[in-house]
């Protein structure tokens, strides 16, 4: 299952590419994406994203400490991996209805739980950059949908236990 946005695209041999990385079962398959300034018609390296360690498997445990201790906060773009359509069904993962910022929610649930997690060096999405969208724009929603997913998380990650209090 890959999530598209949809003013964003993917690249031309994406599928081909993620049918070839099927064949070791991954949960997920993780992929790097590039920054694209429709306007201009030019795209840059996404590298707030991107990984730095590529063509490996990791379990989502590993995944999820090495991103959060490279880069200070977690995975956070549902668009920048595929998942195995039963890894989401087996674990019921769905994105809330009525939240902005959804993605904040969804994928570290979904990385936590999988068994294992590829990733590749491969650039796939091109991720429209604009001024005016969600992700962009300062509302107070924005902030409150924000708080309501920090306390999701923390719940699902202290009911996993994968939180441990002190």
């Amino acid at each position: 299952v890959l999530f598209l946005d949809s003013d964003d695209r993917i690249k031309p041999d994406t599928l081909s590419i993620l049918d070839a990385n099927l064949s070791e079962c991954p949960d997920i398959l993780a992929f790097g994406s590039e920054l694209w300034y429709y306007e201009n018609e030019y795209s840059v390296p996404n590298d707030k994203f991107n990984h730095r360690q590529y063509d490996r498997m990791l379990s989502g445990q590993q995944y999820l400490d090495q991103f959060v201790c490279e880069r200070g906060w977690g995975p956070s773009a549902a668009c920048f991996y595929a998942y195995r359509r039963t890894f989401l069904r087996q674990h019921s993962l769905y994105f809330p209805v009525g939240l902005l910022h959804e993605d904040e929610l969804f994928v570290p649930q979904a990385c936590a739980l999988a068994q294992n997690i590829k990733i590749l060096s491969n650039i796939l999405y091109e991720y429209r950059m604009r001024e005016n969208s969600i992700v962009h724009s300062a509302k107070l929603k924005s902030y409150q949908d924000k708080m309501v997913i920090s306390e999701y998380l923390y719940d699902f990650f202290k009911n996993q236990h994968f939180l441990t209090l002190a």
